[in-house]
């Protein structure tokens, strides 16, 4: 081994990073935050090396708890992870393929992004074709999904604009839909709940025993679960559409319903938050707090968040039912709300207005006006977009990635 007297400069100042073997340095350096990061590659030529490493910036992109990636590159994630500890360090540390994506590039999209959400730098485009007010949307990368009062229900190309396919089947209103990659799910004021086969555009199944509107739906691989007007909540067993189990114990109508690790939360008219064992139907714990009835809930197995006619937004632990906090904002009743586990909700209100919330600071950080010119009946949103839908019978859609490039992120 030399002697360190050898490389240690004569005013005491070591590069100990360009003494280490890459791999070894590497592993000091991957670990570091984006600040110290940015202060690596302003250091010395082999430092900034060091720095612009694929392996740093893959790192920093996965520790931010809200950034996530395209499905295929999720995809590439769980293989990755299913390695030997031993195996997953060595790969890290191994310099990257050509195929493998650019970790600085994302990140400084995602970054970027970020910043576009806080200064509200978006496009706005509107979708029209719907013959009535539209009730309900939910989208993809590919496409917007969107129920209507007019009885139909369209698919609409996300890229595009264009509507693909418009599809009939219900006798009045649709008031909820939910889709994953193999069926899409509808439920409607004909009380009926119709399962529908993506391909053929047609009904695969067709569920009948609510005795009102179906107001909302949600369901896994084993079950739908259907809520309604006639204040009961049903369980449905997906592959036949068998009638499992109905659940009775509120007193109003059953406006929304979420599905999470076998538990059911809804909520309703009678200004209660209520969770279900899915498998057995009882009761595990009610949520009180809200002062009026209840339009929009969203679970996502640990945070429950709640939008009320008494213009509130509550944001409750799942597990203690305890309410952590209360979000201000809106001047009319809260119609709908998406979540999805991080800090960021999103809610549409009968003021007409769509708003952004840090649920951690309960701070409200957009606020969308002046775009739908009546009641605001649900909106989704990604990292890069906001859909939303009304009375008016706008779709409208907020596009954050103004001169970005997200086709990677989700």
């Amino acid at each position: 081994m030399a002697d360190i007297r050898s490389i240690t400069p004569t005013d005491g100042k070591l590069d100990f990073l360009s003494y280490l073997p890459y791999e070894i340095a590497m592993v000091v350096v991957i670990y570091a935050d984006f600040p110290t990061i940015m202060t690596i590659s302003q250091v010395s030529k082999s430092w900034n090396r060091f720095a612009h490493d694929n392996a740093v910036w893959r790192r920093l992109f996965l520790q931010q708890r809200e950034w996530r990636t395209s499905r295929a590159l999720a995809t590439a994630f769980r293989n990755s992870s299913n390695m030997k500890r031993q195996k997953q360090r060595q790969q890290l540390l191994q310099p990257q393929k050509r195929t493998a994506p650019d970790w600085r590039y994302l990140f400084q999209q995602r970054l970027r992004l970020d910043r576009h959400w806080s200064a509200g730098i978006a496009d706005m485009h509107i979708l029209t074709g719907h013959a009535d007010s539209v009730y309900c949307v939910q989208y993809d990368h590919d496409k917007i999904v969107t129920g209507s009062r007019d009885r139909t229900i369209k698919i609409w190309d996300s890229n595009t604009l264009q509507c693909l396919r418009t599809m009939t089947g219900h006798d009045a209103s649709v008031l909820c839909l939910k889709y994953d990659d193999t069926v899409l799910v509808t439920g409607s004021s004909d009380a009926t709940v119709i399962v529908w086969d993506w391909e053929s555009g047609t009904p695969k199944l067709r569920l009948v025993s609510h005795a009102a509107g179906v107001l909302d739906v949600a369901f896994d691989q084993e079950h739908i679960v259907s809520c309604s007007k006639d204040c009961t909540i049903k369980v449905w067993r997906r592959s036949d559409g068998k009638l499992l189990r109905t659940m009775a114990g509120h007193r109003g109508p059953v406006n929304a319903v979420q599905l999470c690790n076998n538990r059911i939360v809804s909520a309703s008219g009678d200004s209660l938050i209520k969770m279900w064992n899915l498998k057995t139907g009882e009761l595990i714990r009610t949520f009180t707090g809200h002062s009026r009835g209840l339009a929009c809930v969203q679970f996502d197995g640990k945070t429950v968040v709640s939008g009320s006619s008494d213009q509130l937004i509550k944001v409750w632990d799942a597990e203690t039912g305890e309410c952590k906090q209360t979000l201000r904002g809106h001047k009319d009743l809260v119609r709908t709300l998406h979540y999805d586990g991080g800090n960021r909700a999103v809610s549409g209100s009968y003021d007409q207005t769509i708003k952004v919330w840090d649920i951690a600071s309960g701070k409200c950080t957009l606020d969308l006006k002046d775009a739908h010119t009546s009641w605001v009946f649900d909106v989704q949103f990604s990292a890069s977009k906001i859909v939303s839908t009304s009375q008016d019978q706008k779709i409208i859609i907020w596009d954050f990635a103004k001169g970005l490039d997200v086709a990677d992120i989700n």
